[in-house]
């Protein structure tokens, strides 16, 4: 079980340490609100102190909205996506295009099954025949997103359904990435949001309750695509 445990959590536990980290690097320094206009990615990087990261939208926003009455995601909502086995994803999407298995263990008592439908995909852990929903990824409204949102939403109606508590600052991910933390204390294991940035461009939203990860990935100011990663029960 604690074999199992390890195999399904990797991916998580890379993010939340990854995000956790960031949050400790920043601990203690003076809240900042930086240029428009990065010119190192040693410091965070967003917008004037008079308006809001980019949204993507036309008219953009002068400052982020406070919507404490919207509710955190919880894992209970996709819950029904979780219990998917892999004949009853095949039975709601028709066959895969792929099929492709990753023995993970001498003695194949742990096995990776990724199924390809066009630019979605799932991979389920089989550990001693049972099998779980482990990490998906999502370009189509064939599997319904929580809360209703559907590919090509906006960025803005995508944020009006869960909690911002207005903190505009920036905390740097490395990479010439930053994110703004929309609700909850980022750490591990712990319910949070934020909004992640290359540069002063948001390229998604990503929601943490526990032991799963919904990503909305943004193109555009748009919702492209949906990430799910999910770790053991």
């Amino acid at each position: 079980m604690r074999k199992k445990r390890i195999i399904l959590s990797a991916l998580l536990l890379a993010a939340l340490v990854l995000l956790a980290g960031c949050a400790e690097k920043t601990e203690g320094q003076d809240a900042v609100v930086p240029d428009s206009n990065p010119t190192s990615t040693d410091t965070a990087a967003g917008a004037p102190e008079d308006s809001a990261p980019e949204s993507g939208a036309e008219d953009g926003a002068e400052d982020a909205p406070i919507r404490a009455e919207a509710a955190p995601l919880k894992n209970t909502e996709i819950a029904e996506l979780i219990s998917l086995s892999e004949q009853q994803l095949a039975e709601l999407c028709g066959q895969p295009e792929v099929r492709e298995e990753q023995v993970l263990d001498e003695s194949g008592d742990y096995v990776e099954i990724q199924l390809r439908f066009g630019a979605d995909t799932f991979s389920f852990l089989s550990a001693g025949g049972v099998e779980q929903l482990m990490q998906a990824a999502v370009y189509s409204d064939r599997i319904p997103a929580p809360r209703g949102v559907r590919i090509g939403d906006s960025l803005d109606s995508l944020l009006a359904l869960f909690p911002d508590e207005g903190d505009m600052t920036l905390s740097d991910m490395g990479d010439g990435k930053n994110y703004r933390r929309l609700y909850g204390e980022v750490a591990h294991n712990s319910g949070y949001g934020i909004v992640e940035y290359a540069g002063s461009v948001p390229v998604a939203v990503r929601l943490y309750d526990e032991a799963m990860m919904v990503g909305f990935l943004l193109d555009g100011g748009a919702v492209a695509g949906v990430e799910y990663l999910i770790a053991a029960d």
